[in-house]
Order: structure tokens, then sequence, then C-alpha cells
């Protein structure tokens, strides 16, 4: 061990490097920490060391493991290092006889596995990284990459001790990019006192730059808040951990005209040589809480018009119930009074006063079945019941219900794969009602009429259906495609074909309450398909 001192002038160069760094007997600092904790489990050793060597002994800045932190440089492994200025491993310490009396080697259980590369300098080694393990063992060349590696990083911590300036380059961000940034950003000391804030910190809460250096975080507080927030800071001093606040909540910021903002806020600890130094992003929410209080106003006006629309539509069934009931009575007796006269007085009646009663007992009826078609279209859609349906299922029953039509004219009906759906089973089968009675009604003369039923999903995933009832009829001209599915809409005379001109429009309103629409294409006297579509559709 004695040949340590063979060069003097090197070790003298090398012990002024290790003097400016004023780095011996200081305390513990979490970034060297974290370097020996790292080493012992990347490498699998129980002991890890930084450590320092001057003219008399071993010291440990940082320490992982049992054993001492200090043993006089005679009996140090990591003085042997730093003679040699390389990585030196001892695979088993046994078979070196200068290790004998190492405080490692003699402690219970003894470790027996050295291995340390020198923290290098351009004035020399100052000290090493080291590991000592239990077990005779020989590091990998991966390994010894590894160790060397965790030096080059104690070295690059020790020199920010020596070059003050370089330190702050690393441990601070560079002002212009702070300035930069859209968000607050505020460091904070242990104690809360403000040590930098950034232009748009400034900005949000009304300072000019520098303003709030050395001023307490609490200045910037609601006075409710100031008392629990220095416990809050102190709890978060001891046990620092990135955190978001104000998310959900109200937490208010105080500006220097004394008015309040709405603020989300961020904590970042971040170590430096002077200790715990903590990062706060800052963010004004005002325009985002003024956003959710209008929404909320806006929900809250939307329901309170749902519940007056929902209202009124009560009245509204309530009036065309009461309507519809109070007109039938009077029409009813209209159209008795025209029966009796006919049948009671027909021997007296001329053939006008007949004709009169008989227009007028006819008119009275057709009213009666006008006022509760009116009632029947105003109540579809009101039942919000969906249930699935089977589509064959119900054209088949629809055929059945019109098998003396069919039979009476001729008509062939023909009906492709139908799917299943959800829709409400008794206006489903209206739709189709109207749309295959008017193909069979609106027929050519002399032509027995011909009608498919087909369906097709309108997209891969069969959520919504299109549905088309096709005919060999008369035909519709195009001027008059929209204003069939107009209440009481007709498009030919009384007597040509019947009808009160309410079906269609009855179809129209069933499909949009299934979320769907219904409309018509035609060439006049070649025929007309009625297309319609489904939607929230099961398979």
């Amino acid at each position: 061990m004695d040949d340590l001192l063979l060069d003097g002038s090197a070790e003298a160069r090398r012990l002024t490097a290790l003097s400016r760094m004023e780095v011996l007997d200081t305390p513990e600092e979490p970034a060297f920490n974290e370097i020996s904790s790292t080493m012992a489990r990347s490498l699998r050793a129980p002991v890890a060391q930084v450590s320092l060597v001057d003219t008399s002994r071993q010291w440990a800045k940082s320490h992982f493991g049992p054993g001492p932190r200090e043993v006089p440089r005679k009996e140090s492994f990591c003085a042997d290092v730093v003679r040699r200025g390389q990585i030196v491993e001892l695979a088993d310490v046994r078979a070196d006889a200068r290790f004998v009396n190492s405080p490692w080697r003699t402690t219970d259980p003894p470790l027996l596995h050295y291995a340390g590369a020198p923290i290098m300098t351009p004035d020399g080694a100052v000290g090493t990284v080291c590991i000592y393990g239990l077990k005779p063992r020989q590091l990998t060349m991966a390994e010894r990459a590894v160790l060397s590696g965790f030096a080059s990083l104690a070295r690059r911590l020790l020199d920010g001790r020596r070059d003050n300036k370089e330190k702050h380059r690393q441990l601070q961000f560079p002002l212009s990019v702070l300035d930069a940034s859209p968000a607050g950003i505020l460091v904070l000391d242990e104690r809360g006192i403000i040590l930098l804030t950034n232009a748009a910190f400034d900005r949000i809460f009304g300072y000019s730059p520098g303003e709030l250096i050395n001023e307490p975080l609490e200045r910037l507080l609601p006075d409710a808040l100031r008392e629990t927030h220095v416990s809050l800071r102190a709890q978060f001093v001891a046990a620092p951990e990135t955190r978001r606040m104000g998310a959900g909540r109200e937490l208010l910021g105080r500006k220097k005209d004394g008015t309040f903002i709405p603020i989300e806020v961020g904590l970042n600890p971040m170590y430096a040589t002077e200790g715990l130094r903590i990062v706060a992003s800052v963010i004004d929410i005002s325009d985002r809480v003024a956003a959710a209080e209008a929404e909320r106003q806006a929900q809250r006006a939307l329901r309170r018009y749902a519940d007056e629309l929902s209202a009124k539509n009560v009245e509204l069934d309530q009036f065309a119930y009461l309507t519809s009931h109070d007109l039938q009575a009077p029409l009813r007796t209209i159209s008795n009074a025209s029966r009796m006269l006919l049948e009671d007085y027909l021997d007296r009646l001329d053939q006008p006063a007949i004709r009169a009663l008989e227009l007028q007992s006819a008119a009275a009826e057709r009213m009666g079945h006008l006022t509760t078609q009116v009632f029947e279209h105003s109540r579809l859609g009101r039942d919000p019941a969906c249930t699935l349906v089977d589509v064959r299922t119900t054209v088949t029953d629809v055929l059945e219900d019109l098998t003396a039509t069919i039979e009476a004219s001729g008509a062939r009906i023909e009906v492709g794969a139908m799917p299943k759906v959800n829709a409400r089973p008794v206006e489903l089968r209206m739709v189709f009602q109207n749309l295959i009675g008017n193909a069979i009604k609106f027929r050519r003369p002399d032509v027995p009429p011909v009608v498919r039923v087909t369906a097709h999903p309108e997209a891969p995933d069969k959520r919504r259906w299109r549905f088309a009832v096709v005919d060999n009829g008369i035909g519709i001209r195009a001027e008059h495609f929209d204003r069939i599915f107009e209440l009481f809409q007709r498009l030919h005379a009384k007597g040509a074909f019947g009808g009160l001109g309410v079906g269609l429009a009855h179809c129209k309103k069933i499909v949009a309450t299934h979320n769907g629409r219904i409309w018509v294409e035609s060439t006049p006297g070649k025929g007309s398909t009625f297309h319609f579509t489904i939607g929230d559709v099961s398979s």
C-alpha cells in the first residue's frame, strides 16, 4: 500500500481537486444516495458506496447496505482503485493478502467480492464507486461497463459542486424556456418561499417580473386557506410526490388586485444541492369554469323546458282526447238524425231533399273518421317502449289482414329476407299495412298488382336497416313526392280511390320516431318504391 504516494505531484493535484469540491464530510444528498442504491440493485450487490479518498482515509459520500462508512486509507480497497485509475476487481478477496485485515472481510458475514471504478477528473481520481458481495464472483463485461457508467455519473455530480454556474444550469430550467411555457411556473423552497416565477405566472396573478421573489406563497391564497396551507405544505415536504390539485373542486388564487381566480395546480418535487425544491405549474381555468357554469345553466334550462314540454304534452293529450270525444257526439247526432229522416220520411221528401240528407250523413261520418285519425296521429310515438320485433312475422300478419284485398285485386306479394329490429310493434305494423295497402290500391287498370317487400342493412354492423315496398302501380309525379307525406293531402278525387289522406303522414311520423326517414322514388305509369329506414337495430 505504501506505493500510493510514489508520484507526489500527481497526488498533490488529486488532493487539490478534491479540496476544491468541498464535498468531504458533507450531509447526505439524495442524488448520491440514488447512485448507491441503484448500483446495488443493478449489479446484485448487498453493499455499494460512492467513496472519496484523501490523505488518510476512505470516506463514503453515500452508502447502501451494512458496513462502515469510513475506513483507514491503508486498509482501503477504494484507495487501491484510486491509485490504479482503472476498474479493479477482486473475485475472492481471500486470495489477496493486502486485505486480510479489511473491515469488509471481517464483517459477519464477511464480504468476499470487491469491485470498484475510479471517479476520474482531469487532475486524477478523487474517489470511487464500489460494490461488495458475499460470494466470490467475476463481473461480466457488461457489468463492468455499468460500474464505469455509475462512476461517470458520480463525477458529473461532483463537478457540479465545483462549478456553481454549471450546477444551476443542470438543476434549473433556463428562464427563456420557462417564460415560453403557457402555464404559470413557480419554484418554492421547503418553507414556501418563492424562488422563481415565469412570465405566465406573473401575468396570471398580475405581478411584475421578479416582484414575488422571496415572498411567502400564502400571499397568493385566500385568507381562509393560509393557515391550512402551511400544514398541507408540511405534509408535502414530509412525503413529496407528483400530485394534481384543483381538478374537480374549486381552488382559488388571489391576484395582486385582491380578486380571485379559479386555478389548477400541479406539484412536482425537485432535489437540488440546497435541498428540496417544489415546482408548481399553475393554470388559470376561468374560461373552463365559466363554460362549465354556462353548461350547467343550459342543462337546468333544458330540464325546465323538458318538464314544461312534458306538461304541455299531457295537456295536449287531454285536449285532443276531449276534442275528439266531444266532436264525435254532435257528429253522431247529425248522422243519426239524417238517417232517421231518410228512413221515416222518405216517401214525403223530394229528390233534392233526399240527396241533401245523404250528403249530410256522409259528411258527418267522414268528419268523425277524420277526428279519430287526427287523435291517433297525435298519439304516434308517445309510447317510448321498443321491443325486438321479427319483421317477417309483422309483414305476414299484415298480409293476412289484407287477404280479401289481395284476392280481389289478384295481387302477387313477394317478401324478401327480413331482420329483427328494435321498434314499437303496433306502429311498425301500421307502416307496412299502409305501404302495402297503398301499393295494391293505387294499381293500374287491368294490370294485376305485383308488390315486393325487401330489407337491406345500411351499414356493415347492421345497426340500421333500409326497407322498401316496390309496386307496379300508377306512379307519382316528382313534384308530389313531398306533398304525399303531409296530413290530409290527396292527389286524386275522392271517388277515384278511397281514403282520408292520413296513412303516409302516419308512416312519416312513425319512421321519424324510430330514428329513420321515409321517401319515395316513382315513375308515372310504371310504379313506385317507398323506402324507409329504422335505426337502433339489434341484428
